[in-house]
């Protein structure tokens, strides 16, 4: 298991955007043209016209397919060409503010993992809780079951088969760290990560953007950038990793509860 990542499964990988047109060589004629476009990641349209398709269907299909293209382009917009400014400072503040004001959010995650030099997905399902009292708790149901307990000075983790191992955060300045960034990107202290990070900002809809890229030099050797959205608290975490490998968090089924109640409270004991 990657050291960044909290989670593994075998999709197929995502197929690129775009629009493809098999063109056949001067002088022949094909029984089919074939026409493809991938308006959406991993999603691939394909018609086969024959000889006795008219131009008429053939200009739709294009259209169809340029329409969709173009609708995907508009909104992978990349936050990271939209450094935060005075202007839209206010507004990240704000989106800040709505994510301190949940203390507890709880719910299920959808992980995936993604390893360029095997050009695989690993995928991992669960739920969560986190507390900006106590910390987070990552409970990994499959493929493999684990649970990750991340509290102020210490990281707990715990096997299937009940073993249980505990780091201890003042001997690791690098967990420290980064436990420290996931809990400021959790609660919304925009102040405990932006001296670390060059941040942007991105309204997206109703939700926004927000994408951080590390400041310092030995830091950017493990993470490349990471890039969060939401609205009331945050929907997806997506981290890029130096060597090109991505890990993408989705989270579902959110609740908001002032506190933890006893059952929720234990989980965090080890």
């Amino acid at each position: 298991m990657n050291h960044w990542s909290m989670g593994a499964l075998v999709p197929p990988a995502a197929a690129p955007t775009g629009i493809s047109v098999a063109i056949p060589r001067a002088g022949r004629r094909p029984a089919l043209r074939d026409f493809r476009c991938n308006p959406w990641p991993g999603r691939t349209l394909r018609v086969l016209l024959g000889h006795a398709t008219g131009p008429g269907r053939t200009l739709r299909t294009l259209a169809l397919c340029l329409i969709l293209g173009a609708g995907n382009l508009a909104a992978e917009t990349s936050v990271f060409d939209h450094p935060v400014t005075p202007a839209s400072r206010e507004a990240l503040l704000a989106a800040a503010q709505r994510i301190a004001s949940n203390p507890v959010v709880s719910g299920d995650f959808i992980q995936t993992k993604r390893i360029t030099r095997l050009k695989k997905d690993f995928v991992s399902t669960g739920d969560f809780i986190f507390s900006g009292q106590d910390g987070v708790y990552w409970h990994v149901q499959k493929p493999f079951p684990s649970t990750i307990i991340m509290l102020s000075d210490k990281l707990v983790q715990k096997t299937a088969n009940g073993k249980t191992s505990v780091m201890d955060a003042a001997g690791n300045a690098v967990f420290q760290r980064f436990a420290d960034i996931i809990q400021a990107v959790f609660a919304g202290r925009i102040a405990g990560i932006e001296n670390d990070f060059n941040l942007f900002y991105l309204p997206d809809g109703e939700g926004w953007r927000l994408g951080l890229v590390p400041r310092e030099a030995a830091v950017r050797k493990v993470i490349a950038a990471m890039e969060i959205q939401g609205q009331r608290s945050i929907d997806s975490f997506r981290l890029t990793e130096a060597n090109g490998d991505l890990v993408v968090y989705q989270f579902s089924g959110k609740q908001f509860p002032a506190q933890l109640d006893e059952t929720q409270k234990q989980l965090f004991k080890y």
